[in-house]
């Protein structure tokens, strides 16, 4: 278990830029007629209420507005309310029915002896809701299946009863009749399949039009440049292909959901980062205003990308509607690692053009596994984001790039941190030393041939410097291996609110706590650009539907410091200006002395910022880092052993040490989990790594002594960078180098396991 880590109009889409409208008046604290914006208290069917069970009220005894500075020590101290902590007095426990078969016909579900059982409230099926079909981009994905399951852990039924352990048993007496049919479970197999999984696609909400077969979920494909033509003049053109397996999120908190439903008000609670899109699919799904359903914040144990579907959300809401009581739902581990959305397997062709040790140009193919449905995945073309990720440090003008997700019989590919960049650039990164091998060129002087620009080269120059030192320290079988990365930020937008009163500062914002330490940042950013001290500010996290004017794109692509940390400054200026600018000198508190000499008793002020995906060419507002990791192998077993590792970064303007830090520690630690060890194994397709014990993740026993360094930003840089996402893409290629520089085996499949090692040691793969 791991805890944290498209334009929308607006500015400038280069960066994360914002906009800030203010006024004056005293601190609004709700819209009209609908009372405090943070009120949870509610009457649930049995005519008690629900509350939140910790700190869910900010000092004046509100609810549902979270203090950041609450949260903090609660999260210490082990106090903080997460989802599951939420109570709710006479709230029914859902469990779920799921299909032990990958691919079979629904012949029949008798629901009547767990109906007939004690402590049994209802149970849904697809006879009594119909086809309700989900998606982010692609809807696909039933919420529950009707004539077909077409994965092992799909949901077939959902159980509603008084206590988690009567639902379970009721959900096993659920009789399913299943009639097995022929599985497509491999890549290949996907995608040459005759017959397609999904025969109605094209009725699909969100189908993407002119996909290369009838089986493929979507495809996104672009050109730059002259190709061809620089291919049909490259001294040197170079071929290779590269893997990546299946693997999982495995956030420390699974997901989880309380949904409550009476006249004329929805409250829900979830572990979902995008709840705006949550708040109004449920308004679809019920056909109800969308301002009745309001989403309550609760702090998120962990996403790494995994938390932006409602596998459980919608059945919950549905089971509190029929029944009148509130509905709640907590995954166990086993259904987390067997029933959600996995890291695409994906398989990456690169041809890469060579002339005069500069690369000219490449062609890059890139096909998944998308599983059964195409949902999970965000981006509209339904694929993952594996375009401009080979090659995108290096200045290559020439690119053709294509990814193509199939449908298989497998779980769902979704997202999982970076999730197209860590099989991108696993393989760019490979391949680049082993063109550099090839070509008789250090592989750290290839890499400084061809950065991108001076940005990339000063990485390449720090990593140069260490491995000089290393390669004379080494002896013995030992490898030294570098990669280089780079992140963009993810499209978004998101509005804030500063209010400026006579006692403190409070910013209001409808974002996402995810355990990555944003509250703390939004704090300093606001301490800074008012010129106040960080006493005085205080973050509240306003429930989703409490405030129409806070918006938020949902906490993930990286964008949270870019996008709503560029919201929470542009908030703060435009209060500032209202209040006729900093003083030049008195220090303290001045905003209070202001207020007096203005006569008002606040300044409310909100600001909006946005950022599109990708940043064009001209403009380099991206993270850029470098890894250098020294390994010894043992030829005998094939186990890799990483001895040290070294992260050069450059992510801009750092505003919270102690948490930039951890994101690229985090970030190093994540990535050679998935390099080494992670790998959701699936048998006759049923994933059989289904508990932690067999789903291995790295501790704190597998991790190398690591130096970080932390450029400083050139003088004219202010742009606000991302980071979470940054280093763990880097981790596998970087060793897979070393283990080559070590052995003379060149590995083109991930994970790097001992097995495949060893294998490799076996055949002499030498390239």
């Amino acid at each position: 278990m791991r805890g944290s880590g498209r334009a929308a109009g607006g500015p400038d889409p280069r960066r994360a830029a914002g906009a800030g409208r203010r006024r004056r008046g005293g601190p609004r604290c709700g819209v009209a007629g609908r009372g405090s914006p943070g009120q949870c208290r509610l009457q649930a069917g049995n005519g008690r209420g629900i509350r939140q069970a910790c700190a869910g009220r900010d000092r004046l005894g509100r609810w549902g507005i979270v203090n950041r500075r609450a949260i903090g020590s609660a999260k210490v101290d082990g106090g903080a309310a997460y989802v599951a902590d939420v109570r709710a007095p006479g709230a029914l426990h859902v469990a779920f029915v799921h299909s032990p078969f990958p691919h079979a016909r629904v012949t029949g579900v008798d629901t009547s002896d767990a109906l007939a059982m004690p402590g049994v409230v209802d149970v849904l099926t697809h006879r009594e809701i119909g086809e309700i079909l989900l998606g982010r981009a692609l809807r696909d994905y039933p919420v529950l299946a009707g004539d077909r399951v077409l994965c092992a852990g799909q949901r077939v039924a959902a159980v509603a009863a008084v206590d988690p352990a009567t639902a379970v048993a009721a959900a096993a007496a659920v009789d399913v009749g299943y009639e097995p049919l022929p599985e497509i479970t491999g890549l290949d197999e996907a995608m040459g399949a005759d017959d397609p999984l999904h025969p109605r696609y094209a009725e699909y909400p969100g189908a993407v039009a002119d996909r290369p077969c009838p089986n493929a979920q979507g495809i996104w494909a672009t050109e730059e440049g002259e190709v061809d033509t620089a291919f049909a003049a490259a001294d040197h053109v170079f071929d290779h292909t590269f893997t990546a397996a299946r693997n999982h999120s495995a956030p420390l908190e699974p997901h989880a959901c309380l949904v409550s439903v009476t006249e004329g008000r929805v409250d829900i609670w979830a572990t979902h980062k995008e709840p705006f899109n949550l708040r109004r699919l449920v308004a679809e799904v019920g056909n109800v205003p969308v301002d009745t359903v309001r989403v309550h914040l609760s702090p998120v144990g962990g996403d790494f990308g995994s938390k932006g579907f409602p596998y459980a959300e919608i059945a919950c809401y549905l089971l509190a509607r029929r029944t009148g009581r509130p509905a709640r739902h907590t995954m166990s581990y086993d259904e987390e690692l067997t029933t959600t959305a996995t890291r695409h397997p994906a398989r990456v062709r690169l041809r890469t053009a060579v002339t005069g040790g500069v690369v000219r140009a490449l062609h890059a193919e890139t096909v998944i596994d998308g599983g059964a449905f195409g949902g999970v995945k965000a981006v509209p073309m339904v694929v993952i984001p594996t375009i401009h990720a080979p090659y995108g440090s290096y200045a290559v003008a020439n690119r053709r790039e294509s990814c193509v997700s199939y449908y298989s019989n497998n779980l769902p590919g979704g997202h999982v941190r970076a999730p197209g960049e860590f099989q991108a650039l696993f393989a760019s990164e490979s391949q680049v030393d082993v063109i550099a091998h090839e070509l008789g060129i250090d592989p750290v002087e290839f890499r400084h041939a061809n950065a991108a620009n001076a940005r990339v080269r000063r990485i390449v120059a720090e990593l140069r410097e260490t491995v000089g030192k290393w390669r004379a320290e080494s002896s013995g079988k030992r490898g030294i291996g570098v990669a280089l990365t780079f992140r963009d930020t993810g499209p978004g937008l998101s509005t804030v609110r500063c209010v400026v009163a006579s006692d403190g500062v409070r910013i209001e914002l409808s974002v996402v706590d995810q355990g990555s330490g944003s509250y703390s940042l939004f704090e300093r950013l606001a301490a800074e650009t008012l010129g106040v001290p960080g006493e005085f500010i205080r973050i509240q996290a306003v429930d989703v539907g409490a405030d129409p004017a806070l918006q938020d794109s949902g906490t993930g692509a990286s964008r949270v410091t870019a996008v709503a940390g560029t919201a929470v400054v542009e908030s703060c200026r435009a209060a500032l200006a209202e209040l006729g600018g900093a003083p030049g000198e008195g220090g303290g508190y001045w905003p209070s002395r202001r207020l007096v000499e203005l006569g008002i008793p606040a300044v409310v002020a909100e600001g909006t910022a946005a950022a599109g995906w990708p940043a064009p060419p001209d403009a380099d507002v991206r993270s850029h880092a470098g890894i250098a990791v020294e390994v010894g192998v043992d030829e005998e077993t094939g186990r890799i052993d990483v001895r040290r590792a070294l992260l050069v970064a450059d992510t801009g303007r750092v505003f919270n040490d102690v948490a930039h830090r951890g994101q690229l520690e985090g970030g190093f630690v994540y990535g050679l989990s998935q390099t080494l060890l992670e790998e959701l194994v699936v048998e006759d397709g049923a994933v059989v790594t289904a508990t932690l014990g067999d789903y291995r993740i790295a501790s704190a026993a597998d991790v190398p002594p690591l130096e970080v360094r932390v450029l400083e930003p050139a003088a004219d840089d202010d742009a606000v960078k991302s980071v979470g996402e940054l280093v763990n893409i880097g981790v596998a290629p970087a060793v897979a180098n070393a283990v080559f520089d070590a052995v003379g085996v060149r590995l083109h499949g991930l994970p790097l396991t001992a097995e495949r090692v060893l294998s490799a040691l076996k055949a002499g793969a030498r390239r």
